[in-house]
């Protein structure tokens, strides 16, 4: 059984999809997930579809009856649901009863970084359906040591993993020289939740003290808002509005970072911070969600009250001010990474997990219902 490659059927939005889940899944497959099982992924949100409202129905039924394909015709280990908040979480409710009703072993991840709230303030048919869904989990997935003690707070499953968002130091080239110039590099949705107003006056402030930083803000979202305040301010030489990046393009902007910034008010655990960590830079956050699980204050970074603008430019002031400190603090964000959030070995740990899930009760694993 142990020397036996698993068949894992994982469900998620696109791997084109502009998001969190689908950075996560996509450094999976490149440290090597599909080496260590059988893995078929379906997408309940196809790429094309995201900005086209009337096109998510469509994303949606064939995500069904791909499922329903492979559940009936193949062999299934685990079925591996990536959860969010929203119309994530309500477009896999149907997958997940189906894998239940065919007695296949589901493993729940949870992502989504306002998920607490989403439970807090829903309805009562909200907080039934999100508390049956964890209870029927055979395993659920969490990103930080908080979210875990949140689901236990709400649940009475027993068997709930944490597993960081990961990196590999192989992703990362080179650090690039940057020559006289400091960049200060952000990535994510740009909008309220992320903190990006708040940096973009705590970087006016600097940017009035300090000729030579530059601030990148890497992301979808509010972005003409963001170039709208950029333009009001005069820093258009000074802060540049890429969207959303991705591949080549978003290494190329971390292997330039001497300092990452995300001064969020929620969050799970970011893939981004993981990934600065992993090209060596400083990190400048708040103390929300497993964030404090990466980032020690004052060791590989500086962590301050979501939405303290003045606190946030001092930080950032200390780093672009001296190098020193950018250099020490940036490597210990690397060794940080190398020992707690290295891919290889989350890779192993989740592979474990659905071992273990797949042992819980001794049930056999089930063959399909026709030849496939």
């Amino acid at each position: 059984m142990t020397d036996e490659r698993l068949n894992v059927l994982m469900v998620g939005p696109g791997l084109d999809v502009a998001g969190g889940i689908s950075a996560v899944v996509n450094h999976w497959l490149a440290a090597g997930l599909d080496e260590r099982v059988t893995l078929r992924y379906i997408a309940t949100l196809d790429g094309r579809d995201a900005d086209r409202p009337a096109r998510k129905l469509g994303s949606c039924a064939r995500a069904y009856a791909s499922f329903a394909r492979e559940a009936l015709t193949r062999t299934v280990d685990i079925v591996h649901v990536h959860l969010s908040t929203g119309a994530s979480f309500y477009r896999k409710l149907g997958i997940l009863e189906a894998a239940r009703l065919r007695r296949l072993k589901t493993v729940v991840h949870l992502h989504g970084s306002r998920f607490m709230e989403f439970y807090a303030h829903g309805s009562r048919r909200r907080v039934r359906l999100i508390r049956r869904v964890l209870d029927r989990a055979d395993a659920v997935i969490v990103l930080s040591a908080a979210w875990r003690d949140f689901v236990h707070g709400i649940s009475s499953n027993p068997n709930v993993h944490i597993l960081h968002n990961g990196a590999t130091k192989a992703m990362f080239g080179p650090r690039a020289s940057n020559g006289e110039e400091i960049v200060i590099s952000f990535m994510g949705r740009l909008g309220d939740r992320k903190g990006t107003w708040d940096l973009l006056e705590a970087f006016r402030r600097l940017a009035g003290e300090v000729p030579n930083v530059r601030l990148i803000l890497g992301g979808d979202g509010e972005t003409e808002k963001a170039r709208r305040i950029v333009a009001r301010d005069g820093l258009e030489g000074r802060v540049t509005v890429t969207g959303w990046l991705a591949g080549a393009d978003k290494l190329d902007v971390f292997n330039r970072t001497d300092i990452y910034v995300l001064p969020s008010y929620h969050e799970g655990l970011p893939a981004s911070i993981v990934e600065a960590m992993a090209a060596g830079a400083p990190i400048v956050s708040t103390p929300v969600g497993g964030i404090p699980e990466a980032v020690i204050d004052g060791h590989n970074g500086y962590l301050v009250a979501p939405g303290d603008i003045d606190a946030l430019h001092d930080r950032l002031r200390r780093l672009v001010l001296d190098a020193g400190l950018r250099d020490r603090m940036g490597r210990r964000s690397r060794e940080l990474m190398e020992k707690h959030f290295e891919l290889d070995a989350l890779l192993d740990r989740l592979v474990e997990v659905y071992r273990t899930t797949l042992r819980s009760d001794g049930r056999p694993r089930l063959k399909p219902a026709v030849p496939g």
